[in-house]
């Protein structure tokens, strides 16, 4: 008897019958998210589907938890608290995402990426920028995830969401610059720019592996 699999792209090339074997025997079971990356499943426990891939959210959560711990502590804005938020609820969806390498897990770690990227766009204006334009920006970015939320959903294509993750991404980098422009005369902001936009960059090499060389198959 066949069992039936989604269509999945995998990093490290085709599954051999003993990475099957592995998935089938597992917690969670079969795979059933559309990418599955590079990391070898089940190396170290039968319970985390892709072991380092998991536990390195673990950063994200931790960060973003400190984050929302600072931001109450000095009173800042909603809208940092909301970035913050966002970013961990990003960490633990990925966390679960890796942990099994469900389709709900995937939904759970992708969706709010864009999500986030929203809140982030509309945090980064200027005060005055907000208040002639917010109610405008907030309408573009809640609309603009919707859409790309309901579409994504709908045609399940990774393509699709790297590139709508990367227009807001990459809309953030160029206000991040226009920002470090605009205040080259304040060296301790401008060092946090030089470091935010490193970091961003460097792990966006780090983590896009090239699974365009291995096209999408069907597991036997």
């Amino acid at each position: 008897m066949t069992t039936s699999h989604p269509k999945l792209w995998r990093a490290g090339g085709p599954a051999t019958h003993g990475d099957i074997h592995t998935e089938l025997t597992s917690f969670w079971g079969k795979i059933t998210a559309t990418i599955d990356w590079c990391e070898r499943n089940y190396v170290f426990s039968s319970y985390i589907a892709e072991f380092w891939n998991t536990i390195s959210n673990f950063a994200i959560i931790a960060l973003a938890w400190y984050g929302l711990v600072q931001a109450r502590k000095y009173r800042l804005e909603m809208r940092f608290v909301m970035c913050y938020l966002s970013l961990m609820i990003v960490g633990i969806g990925s966390t679960i995402f890796h942990c099994t390498l469900s389709y709900a897990g995937q939904m759970l770690d992708e969706l709010p990426m864009i999500w986030a990227v929203s809140v982030f766009l509309y945090a980064m204006p200027t005060d005055a920028f907000r208040e002639k334009y917010g109610t405008t920006v907030i309408v573009v970015c809640v609309l603009y995830s919707a859409i790309v939320t309901v579409m994504y959903v709908q045609n399940k294509d990774a393509n699709f969401h790297e590139v709508c993750y990367g227009i807001g991404a990459t809309t953030i980098i160029l206000r991040c610059i226009y920002m470090y422009r605009e205040n080259s005369g304040m060296p301790q902001l401008a060092q946090v720019l030089k470091f935010a936009l490193a970091c961003y960059l460097g792990a966006f090499v780090v983590n896009s592996p090239k699974i365009s060389k291995y096209p999408p198959h069907n597991l036997p």
